[in-house]
């Protein structure tokens, strides 16, 4: 175990300026899901220091991706949703009809009185929760003041936006009555983080986690049990988009379908190293060989899971050069993570000189690199990755200029195969390149004399198209005079010899 809690003096947050001393550092490792990471972050408070199951937000939002206790709710805890406006209440009552344990009702919670949080459980016979969860973007304060009576294990509480440089973060500020809950230089007006935290001292809480518009807090009793790292902690991408944890584990052999992105004519050379990789891995093939590459991959992914419910879907592009073993290399490392969506290839840009993913900013020295996007080379997807994923999976977007203008020679357009690997970002999945698999990448050169060196010159086509002839390409006849010399003389050597 280590220990590694910020220590007093410490900045939590030095981009804001604010010292949250008492913060938890391990528990930035857990953030997921809405808002800011908060879901994750309670999940994993809730699983060190054990908990009733109980759970209550009121003012969250209108779906359950919108529920700072998402996770909790999607695995079986027991909560209680209060929300005051009809459209959002009608929204939540939809979006979580499928989780029996969870109750949504429509009322208005104020910090005392018959309306008060303590008086609603009770009302509702819902046992005393241990996370509450405080966004109604106004009282904050005061219902959090009001939490004293019901004493949760967990607390989490909106406040003041940290950003906004007119509200000041290191002493205690709490709006006056007149504008409370109302919209101030583009801020709602609230308790600023400092007044949160005193509050909360005051009723025996200490901060654990903070982000610009929320913090948590815990029992200052379970605070000591959060300042060892777990052994394991939960990452982002073991939960779907609703908070639910995802079983991808697969058997020792998995089913792996070949999807073939193919015009009608390609390379021989493609082809036979598909022929290599059958005679290795059992597999069938479903082929795309139409003129629109975003239709025809979506339907003939679409029958490959619908007609042979593979583990895996392994995409292979006509102009990718690979072994076998490849393949085999790939499959053992994602069968191996049940948290991994999609890997593949390290393979060069036919534009360029660089590889077609690579971020200056990340680390590509290990076996893996977890990356935002990737391409369909030599890629496997993980099949349960389609039943999250909405449709379509494959669509192009122009880009935009400044002034609102769309075109599809603009940079920040999104082509078919890079609007899939968006998807999968959104729904938090892991994306991995293996950088120790290297396949080819076919390209059609013209060949051209030079006047250095070995004396040839190889120039893809796309080059050539772009930018002509290389100014290189002239000839140097001593170059070849030499080497035929070279040639003749072992020649003469092999024949007396």
């Amino acid at each position: 175990m280590n220990t590694t809690q910020i220590n007093s003096g410490d900045k939590g947050d030095s981009s804001n300026g604010v010292a949250f001393s008492s913060d938890i550092a391990w528990l930035k490792k857990a953030e997921g899901g809405w808002q800011f990471g908060e879901a994750g972050v309670i999940h994993a408070i809730a699983n060190v220091i054990g908990c009733n199951k109980n759970a209550v937000e009121f003012g969250g939002g209108d779906i359950l991706e919108h529920l700072t206790i998402q996770r909790l709710v999607s695995n079986g805890w027991n909560a209680m949703l209060i929300e005051a406006d009809d459209a959002h209440y009608q929204s939540l009552v939809e979006s979580v009809k499928h989780l029996e344990l969870v109750k949504v009702l429509k009322q208005i919670v104020r910090p005392s009185g018959d309306d008060s949080l303590a008086s609603i459980i009770a009302s509702n016979s819902f046992e005393n929760p241990d996370v509450v969860v405080i966004d109604v973007d106004s009282d904050d304060y005061y219902f959090m003041a009001s939490c004293d009576s019901i004493r949760p294990k967990i607390i989490c509480v909106e406040h003041h936006d940290t950003v906004d440089p007119t509200i000041t973060k290191e002493t205690p500020y709490v709006p006056s009555n007149e504008i409370i809950g109302t919209m101030v230089n583009g801020f709602n007006a609230q308790a600023n983080v400092c007044a949160i935290e005193e509050l909360a001292n005051s009723m025996g809480y200490k901060r654990v986690w903070h982000s610009r518009v929320n913090s948590i807090f815990v029992l200052g009793d379970f605070y000591e049990s959060l300042c060892n790292e777990p052994e394991t902690i939960d990452s982002n991408f073991m939960f779907d988009a609703k908070g639910k944890k995802r079983d991808w584990s697969v058997s020792e052999n998995p089913k792996v379908t070949l999807i073939l992105s193919q015009p009608r004519l390609c390379f021989t050379d493609h082809s036979d190293r598909l022929i290599n990789l059958a005679a290795k891995l059992k597999f069938n093939t479903f082929r795309s060989h139409g003129a629109f590459w975003d239709r025809d991959i979506e339907c003939t992914t679409m029958s490959a899971i619908h007609m042979d419910d593979p583990d895996f879907l392994l995409y292979s592009d006509y102009d990718s050069v690979f072994d076998p073993n490849d393949v085999i290399t790939m499959l053992d490392v994602i069968k191996a993570d049940p948290t991994m969506a999609a890997i593949g290839a390290v393979q060069m840009s036919r534009h360029d000189d660089r590889p077609l993913v690579f971020e200056s900013d990340k680390d590509y020295s290990k076996t893996t690199t977890n990356v935002e996007y990737h391409h369909f080379g030599l890629t496997l997807i993980r099949r349960k990755v389609f039943d999250e994923l909405p449709h379509p999976w494959f669509w192009s977007t122009p880009g935009m200029k400044p002034d609102g203008t769309v075109g599809w020679d603009i940079p920040n357009r999104s082509d078919a195969d890079i609007t899939f690997w968006r998807l999968l970002r959104n729904a938090n999945m892991k994306v991995v390149q293996h950088n120790e698999v290297v396949i080819g990448h076919m390209v059609l050169c013209v060949k051209w004399p030079k006047d250095t060196g070995y004396g040839v010159q190889l120039q893809p086509i796309e080059m050539y198209n772009r930018y002509g002839k290389p100014k290189t390409a002239t000839i140097n006849q001593e170059i070849y005079r030499l080497r035929m010399a070279e040639e003749a003389k072992r020649k003469q050597e092999q024949t007396n010899g």
